[in-house]
């Protein structure tokens, strides 16, 4: 219902009140960053590995501005929610997603008015007109949001008076809404960016305690990945190299292996494991991300596709081997040590992107650069990792 009437609502009408509500921010000749605020608002990406990577721009914000008021709007995803409660970094949070009914999004606009932002920043490009509503009733003076990226320009711009274009590396996109709050002065001193995701040794025993009761855990434990987006299945890695992987890594007398996921991962997931395997376990569609997080912590090595099993181990500082086809890891990797990315370099790949998916999606080569990436080859990494010759 709010799509609908957003839709008749029509951007003149939407341009006009921008002019009419939200105050010029011009800034003085010689200066490079808009006035300090004392309350934010941050607009966070919709998945839980975008959210993940935006993590550090969350935490840059609270260093910059320990004292600032930070409202943070996750969008569709209750996970992401769970995961900045363990930062604590943020003042306070809300939720916005496509199925918000009318009652609750004018308990949002309401209280996003209240709020009064001196700053709103929107971390992911995009045309969402729900956004584009609150944008207007926060009537903040400075509006950071990406407006452009190749082949796409943002119908809403005109809402931004710093639009930015977007970045190829997510990390560094996500970093970028925040500059143009900051002075040089503090922008040079930002870095290191530590994200602490807080983790109890009570509730990590308790975890722990809990797999074991599962299956038969030993002293290595390798946590699997086999899924990815329901939206994205083509850069998954094929169902029958796991299935090798794990078979070749349970031959290893010391090893585990728990295989994670979503409920769209669920299939996937049992369909790689062998029955008789009493030291391996899927608990696809199981977990909570918090529980998933978790489990992540007591491995001792990560195998994934391109998906947000990669950006936990990131968050967490695990070895991670990222198993890339069609995706670029120059875009999606995560800025850290840790992450290994694997490919085979064939010369069609990395064929997708954000604004374009029709490559990936309708290979002519039979995904050739997944095929192609055998579990030899990554079997040989895990051992390095866990320091087995």
């Amino acid at each position: 219902m709010i799509k609908r009437l957003l839709i008749r609502f029509g951007h003149s009408v939407v341009r006009l009140l921008s002019q009419l509500l939200l105050p010029v921010a011009d800034l003085p000749n010689g200066v490079n960053h808009y006035p300090s605020p004392n309350k934010i608002l941050l607009v966070a990406p919709i998945a839980i590995g975008d959210f993940i990577i935006a993590a550090q721009a969350i935490a840059a914000t609270r260093k910059l501005f320990p004292s600032c008021h930070i409202y943070l709007l996750a969008q569709e995803n209750q996970a992401n929610i769970e995961i900045v409660q363990r930062l604590n970094i943020v003042n306070s949070t809300g939720i916005l997603s496509s199925s918000t009914s009318v009652l609750d999004f004018i308990k949002l606009i309401f209280k996003v008015h209240a709020f009064k932002p001196d700053a709103v920043v929107c971390m992911e490009p995009g045309d969402n007109k729900f956004i584009a509503l609150l944008l207007l009733v926060s009537r903040a003076r400075t509006r950071v949001g990406i407006v452009s990226a190749d082949t796409w320009n943002s119908q809403y711009s005109y809402l931004f008076n710093v639009g930015l274009r977007s970045e190829k590396n997510e990390s560094e996109r996500y970093l970028r809404t925040i500059r143009p709050l900051a002075s040089s002065e503090k922008w040079d001193t930002l870095l290191p960016i530590d994200v602490n995701y807080s983790i109890s040794e009570v509730e990590l025993t308790i975890f722990k305690q809990w797999i074991r009761g599962r299956f038969d855990c030993r002293s290595k434990l390798i946590c699997i990945q086999a899924g990815s987006s329901k939206h994205q299945k083509w850069k998954r890695w094929p169902e029958h190299h796991f299935r090798d992987l794990i078979n070749k890594l349970l031959i290893l007398p010391d090893v585990s292996v728990i295989v994670v996921g979503g409920k769209d991962d669920i299939d996937v997931s049992k369909s790689i494991i062998s029955k008789e395997h009493c030291r391996a376990i899927s608990l696809a569609g199981e977990l909570s991300i918090s529980q998933t997080i978790l489990c992540a912590q007591l491995s001792d090595a990560i195998v994934c596709n391109d998906s947000s099993c990669m950006h936990i181990a990131s968050l967490l500082k695990k070895p991670a081997i990222v198993l890339y086809g069609p995706t670029d890891p120059l875009r999606t990797k995560p800025i850290s040590q840790d992450i290994i990315a694997m490919r085979t370099g064939i010369c069609c790949s990395p064929c997708f992107t954000p604004m374009d998916s029709s490559r990936a999606e309708n290979c002519t080569i039979a995904y050739r650069c997944l095929t192609e990436l055998f579990p030899d080859t990554v079997l040989k990494k895990v051992m390095e990792i866990l320091s087995i010759k």
